[in-house]
């Protein structure tokens, strides 16, 4: 009978932590919400790491980019610093483009950004500065997620920026880690 009791208790703990876990996943400040899809036009004004910078726009203001369907080093991984300068170079004094469709839980406006008539994000792939984030690969169109694969596929075999080296860790991973507070590389 005792073992019965620890075995229900053990089963209404491990359920009641799931449901906690759900609940924080789910829960407002977590969620990223669609809006209309909204453009706008401006110049950069701070570069914040690897894919993400603040654009002040006529149309609304200054506010946080994150680019659309890739992922830079977290800053405490290598190539970071890199990852930023190539950022910063690709918009430094270049009208820049954004075509905005959603907010992440973190305030951001996820974009497609253009400096001129260059795919912002896709150069930083191409030049082995950020990997191609398929995680979101139903936001993504078929032909973006091909040519994101292709050029990333190519900027390793080339083994440019970040692929380079031999041990690399995409920045999804380094987050889970960081989360879990172990260190990333």
């Amino acid at each position: 009978m005792k073992r019965v009791l620890s075995l229900l208790l053990l089963a209404v703990l491990l359920l009641s932590a799931l449901l906690v876990a759900v609940l924080d996943r789910t829960s407002p400040e977590h969620e990223a919400s669609f809006h209309p899809p909204f453009r706008a036009g401006g110049a950069v004004t701070r570069v914040i790491d690897g894919d993400s910078f603040v654009l002040d726009s006529d149309e609304r203001g200054e506010f946080r980019v994150r680019l659309h369907a890739v992922d830079a080093p977290e800053s405490t991984q290598a190539h970071a610093a890199e990852s930023r300068r190539m950022l910063e170079e690709l918009l430094r004094g270049r009208g820049v483009e954004v075509e905005c469709y959603k907010t992440d839980r973190r305030g951001r406006e996820i974009c497609r950004v253009y400096a001129g008539s260059v795919d912002v994000g896709r150069a930083l792939v191409g030049r082995g500065a950020a990997w191609h984030y398929d995680r979101y690969a139903d936001e993504q169109t078929l032909d973006e997620r091909r040519e994101l694969a292709r050029t990333e596929a190519r900027a390793r075999r080339e083994r440019l920026g970040l692929w380079a080296a031999n041990d690399v860790m995409p920045p999804w991973e380094c987050r889970a880690r960081l989360r879990e507070m172990k260190p990333c590389r």
